[in-house]
């Protein structure tokens, strides 16, 4: 159920955009799993501005909102910039159904990363932590007493384009039990 509930496409390189720099695109991914794995496609509508200098921040939509789609802002800060580039990024995330298997549920995720690399490769490392109202079911395998649940995922990507992008990505989220879960996606944007 992890692919209803985050958006799991990270669609962005360590370099920051430039100050009034927008980005506009989609972005594409499927969740590969074990063999019983019933995971759709998931399609995200992506908005990036650079603020300030080494700032920029993003909104992305995953899925039909308030049916199980996701609704995610980030801020991104550049720590090193040059060949090699070092970004943190932090993100919220969050989904509400009223009608998945007629069930509600509320979720909340957090996703702290370090992005490493330049502005055409890439490595991120993320820290996602969820937190649910109802019975969401990714929460009843690995949750704590709380509700909290912890899944380091590490992401690879690769882009290319200026004024329009082309941005393949592999996702990997490593659940605390089971195998991990990979997501593989494409990102398309265009720059203004």
């Amino acid at each position: 159920m992890l692919n209803a509930c985050v958006s799991h496409g990270t669609y962005q390189t360590p370099k920051p955009l430039g100050v009034d720099e927008d980005l506009i695109g989609l972005g594409i991914m499927q969740g590969i799993g074990d063999t019983k794995d019933t995971r759709k496609p998931s399609v995200d509508i992506l908005y990036r501005r650079g603020l300030v200098k080494n700032v920029d921040v993003g909104l992305r939509t995953s899925g039909v909102l308030f049916y199980g789609g996701v609704l995610t802002v980030d801020a991104k800060y550049g720590l090193l910039n040059g060949p090699f580039l070092v970004s943190v990024d932090f993100g919220m995330s969050y989904t509400s159904s009223r009608n998945v298997d007629s069930e509600s549920f509320d979720l909340m995720g957090y996703h702290p990363m370090l992005m490493i690399g330049t502005e055409s490769i890439y490595l991120g490392f993320k820290h996602n932590i969820f937190h649910g109202e109802g019975r969401a079911r990714m929460l009843n395998s690995g949750a704590d007493e709380n509700g909290r649940l912890r899944v380091p995922s590490i992401v690879i990507g690769y882009s290319f384009g200026k004024s329009f992008r082309i941005q393949p990505e592999l996702n990997c989220f490593i659940p605390g039990s089971g195998s991990p879960i990979l997501f593989p996606s494409i990102g398309l944007y265009v720059r203004g």
